[in-house]
């Protein structure tokens, strides 16, 4: 008899990468997913489904965004009622979210072991949500999958000693399995009226840039140095934000900038591929950008993924318009190809399926 697997998922990264793992663990073990729906319900979540040909989840919580401590509080609840029922022999929760949160933790309480992917990685500020998250996900968890040999080092340093294994990176796997079938399906460029390489792509999503109105006002205001176009795939939680703040009417009024709602996995591939250079908060698109070779100015004052800017495909910028407008300057990348094995060799998938037979 085969054993079960719970797969938590919750956001957008953990449906790329649920796509690249799905295949490999689902020959392994019986597979359950539950989709608490973080912040996007089933129905807006399909296009990410349908394109990268995942199966539906098994369970669709709907917890929906909100206060943190009540989308965590309320996922401990739901999926312990849930595991308690599936008693599965593992639970795989993916990086950082307040879901993955939600499930170690309803897990470890349960007694069921935790692997933890993208275990290791680390900002050091504690201010951010996520690195809270990050913290206790790696305290409870029993079995580690990191991306990099420095999220590995990072664990060891904590005193984690057992069960650490360097998998490489899903979003690299994904990255290579999808970018072909991005070129081929997604029509972005012609429905945007863009060349390649004659646009920035901008996204912004993260908390303190968002609800701080200074913060996303140095932003926009350095975007509008550039003569280029930018798109500007915007996020629900940022939308609000700039409608309230004024921001928005303003961009609209600037011919150069191109807003739209949030877009799917492949329209996203393109972009970052023919993107003159990403301006983004995601660690997730400052990783999928250096797959891509394409520069990455990241608006933060940290990352978890120090390893891009080592490499020079990406530059740390602090939230003001001077330093801002002095990073997005494209000759302040290498020419040359980013080393992508910093993050494994494509093969992260199937080596956490490989191993979690072996542990398990």
């Amino acid at each position: 008899m085969r054993k079960k697997i719970v797969i938590i998922i919750g956001v957008r990264p953990h449906f790329i990468k649920l796509a690249s793992l799905y295949p490999f663990i689902n020959d392994e073990f019986e597979v359950v997913i539950i989709h608490t729906g973080q912040h996007f319900d089933f129905e807006m979540s399909k296009v990410f489904f349908q394109e990268l040909a995942i199966r539906n989840p098994d369970y669709q919580l709907g917890i929906g965004s909100g206060i943190h401590t009540e989308q965590v509080g309320t996922g401990i609840i739901e999926i312990g009622r849930i595991l308690r029922d599936q008693k599965p022999n593992c639970v795989i929760v993916f990086g950082d979210a307040n879901s993955s949160l939600a499930g170690a933790v309803a897990a470890a309480k349960l007694g069921l072991p935790v692997a933890h992917i993208e275990a290791g990685a680390r900002n050091f500020d504690l201010q951010m949500p996520e690195e809270v998250n990050r913290l206790i996900i790696d305290s409870i968890s029993s079995i580690f999958f990191c991306p990099t040999e420095i999220a590995s080092e990072s664990l060891k340093k904590r005193g984690i000693d057992q069960n650490i294994f360097v998998s490489g990176d899903l979003l690299l796997d994904s990255v290579i399995k999808n970018i072909n079938n991005a070129r081929l399906n997604s029509d972005v460029l012609q429905r945007l009226g863009i060349s390649s390489k004659q646009y920035y792509l901008l996204t912004i999503h993260r908390a303190e840039n968002t609800v701080d109105p200074k913060n996303i006002r140095e932003i926009i205001d350095s975007l509008f140095e550039i003569d280029e176009k930018i798109v500007f795939p915007v996020h629900p939680r940022t939308k609000n934000f700039l409608q309230e703040t004024g921001l928005a009417q303003k961009m609209q009024a600037k011919s150069n900038f191109i807003i739209v709602p949030p877009l799917s996995y492949f329209d996203i591939l393109v972009l970052l591929e023919n993107s003159k250079v990403v301006v983004s908060d995601s660690n997730g698109i400052q990783r999928e950008a250096f797959f891509l070779s394409t520069p990455c100015v990241i608006l933060r004052d940290g990352t978890e993924y120090m390893e891009t800017v080592k490499a020079g495909g990406a530059i740390l910028t602090k939230i003001n318009k001077k330093d801002i407008v002095q990073s997005i300057k494209p000759d302040n990348f290498r020419t040359a190809l980013f080393d992508q094995s910093i993050f494994g060799d494509g093969q992260a998938a199937q080596k956490i399926s490989s191993i979690l037979k072996q542990v398990l």
